[in-house]
């Protein structure tokens, strides 16, 4: 019986070199594609910008400022002084007005006697022009005498200038002998005169409050710092609340006299709490999903409304506007709203968003075209 020999069976073929590389291969592609997806969750994020519509908000309300403030009122106080300011003003508008035209005349008497003439009168130009003598006069025979005259009605027909009278008081035979000429023109029907009018007294007024205003203010200062408020805000009004004139409307003068009185009102603060309150009011004007961007107070519509100088209390009047966009929290802006989604899709559904007037998406890693599943990775940002 032959013996079976194990040399002579034939061996098992060995894996090909090329085997081992398609091994190799699909594993570093396994491996690359497993780093990716890590990376991808590991790293993916997408910021949104927001482009909102600005809309304007106005309002106005009541912030309450007290020396022991309660709760929702401002630390600070108030203060009050007045003060009393005389002083005199040029009148500065010109009017025209009518006055009686004088002159002076030469009165002739023809006659062997002499005629007495008493004040006041009348002598009378060719075209009918009175006059009077400002005094009496005795005109002496065969001579003559000099007097000043002045026209019976005020205006320019009594600039005659030159002229020759008759005296109608007199018999008509003795008008022919007794006459007048003028020496100097007669002139000065109207003139130029300064005038007090409104807008002096009112000018003069503006003045002295202006002139008071800041020493009003320093003086207020002190008294707040003296008290040791909160200082570093404050609302100073300025009010005049006497006034006087030693010259009405219409007077002809060349200058008047005013008195002045002003009283100044100033609240002091803690500015920061004033603040805080204020836009603690504006934001309960602002309609739902929208935010502040900004905000002013308009200090010159502001006033001081209520004031209790014992108490230390005072009631102001504050008006504020600003601007508002979309806010971060508004629903239609929550970041699950976009998870998983396309960046295209995501763009399109905030674009239809009403406020919305932009979006734009920055997603890493850029070749995704996705945005991240986990919604905070997501962020939002609102211009």
């Amino acid at each position: 019986m032959a013996q079976f020999d194990e040399t002579m069976m034939p061996s098992p073929a060995a894996p090909s070199l090329a085997v081992y590389r398609r091994i190799a291969l699909a594993f570093l592609l396994l491996t690359v594609v497993v780093a990716g997806a890590v990376a991808y969750f590991a790293y993916a994020k997408a910021t949104v910008v927001i482009l909102s519509n600005q809309e304007d908000v106005r309002t106005d309300f009541i912030v309450d400022v007290a020396k022991k403030p309660a709760v929702g009122e401002v630390a600070g106080g108030v203060y009050e002084v007045a003060e009393t300011v005389t002083n005199a003003f040029p009148s500065t508008s010109f009017a025209e007005v009518s006055t009686p035209a004088t002159g002076r005349v030469k009165i002739i008497n023809g006659l062997s006697r002499s005629q007495a003439l008493v004040q006041r009168t009348r002598l009378l130009t060719p075209a009918g022009i009175l006059f009077r003598i400002k005094e009496s006069v005795t005109v002496p025979a065969g001579g003559s005498v000099e007097v000043d005259v002045f026209a019976d009605q005020p205006g320019p027909a009594g600039d005659v200038g030159t002229a020759t009278f008759t005296i109608p008081g007199l018999a008509p035979d003795l008008q022919k002998k007794i006459t007048a000429e003028t020496v100097t023109p007669i002139t000065g029907g109207t003139k130029e005169v300064r005038m007090v009018t409104t807008e002096d007294l009112e000018g003069a007024h503006a003045v002295l409050k202006e002139r008071m205003a800041r020493d009003l203010a320093d003086r207020l200062r002190a008294k707040a710092q003296d008290d040791k408020v909160p200082m570093t805000g404050e609302i100073i009004t300025i009010d005049v609340v006497g006034r006087t004139s030693d010259k009405a409307v219409g007077s002809e003068a060349e200058t008047f006299t005013v008195s002045t009185t002003v009283r100044a009102t100033g609240v002091f603060y803690d500015k920061d709490a004033f603040d805080a309150r204020v836009s603690t009011r504006l934001k309960e004007a602002v309609a739902a999903g929208r935010a502040i961007l900004r905000y002013e107070i308009d200090k010159g519509a502001s006033l001081i409304e209520k004031r209790d100088l014992v108490a230390g209390r005072a009631n102001i009047h504050v008006f504020a506007r600003g601007t508002t966009v979309l806010a971060v929290s508004s629903p239609a802006l929550d970041p699950e709203k976009l998870a998983g989604i396309s960046v295209d899709a995501a763009v399109t559904y905030l674009q239809k968003v009403p406020g919305v007037s932009s979006a734009s998406i920055r997603a890493t890693p850029f070749w995704s075209g996705r945005m991240p599943n986990a919604p905070e990775r997501i962020k939002v940002e609102v211009r």
